[in-house]
């Protein structure tokens, strides 16, 4: 017999799956025949539902001379069609200078523009990292607050293949 804490679990996992396994998959930011791939550098134009569980930076050396490792994670949620709010968070570990939470961040985005038959898309936003938010070593006293301009335009790629009778 199992425990009540392993039983929970057990259900919970299988609840999850029963759930992701219903939903259907859908192309993230489309646009016309276009379709816009976020990357770890560089954010899509869309807004959509997304849950990214963790993203991992390592850097060997940073501004400050130490070695840094963070884990964020992230959480997208579409409010209206064209609209959506994120919040992000995720732990640092600095050496020499300790582990901690930095203070957690959010955005408000409107996907504003689509042009289907150029394939171009644009959206606006608003990033909020809220100070005092995060562990007593890796918090700013101060909110930040950066207006986001993100556009995507496809490019059609063209191979010219050498003529083989020359």
């Amino acid at each position: 017999m199992f425990p009540i804490p392993s039983r929970a679990l057990a259900g919970a996992v299988a609840g999850a799956i029963g759930l992701f396994s219903l939903s259907p998959a859908f192309a993230h930011a489309v646009c016309g025949d276009r379709i816009f791939p976020a990357t770890l550098g560089i954010d899509d134009p869309g807004v959509g539902d997304e849950l990214a569980l963790p993203t991992l930076t390592s850097l060997p050396q940073n501004g400050d001379g130490s070695r840094e490792f963070d884990a964020s994670f992230s959480y997208t949620k579409t409010i209206f069609p064209g609209f959506g709010l994120s919040v992000s968070d995720g732990p640092t570990w600095l050496k020499p200078g300790g582990y901690g939470w930095g203070d957690v961040d959010t955005e408000a985005k409107y996907n504003f523009f689509c042009l289907a038959p150029f394939e171009l898309m644009g959206s606006v936003g608003l990033d909020v990292t809220w100070g005092h938010t995060g562990t007593d070593n890796m918090t700013n006293p101060f909110n930040t607050y950066s207006p986001v301009l993100d556009i995507g335009k496809g490019l059609e790629v063209t191979r010219v293949r050498p003529d083989p009778s020359a």
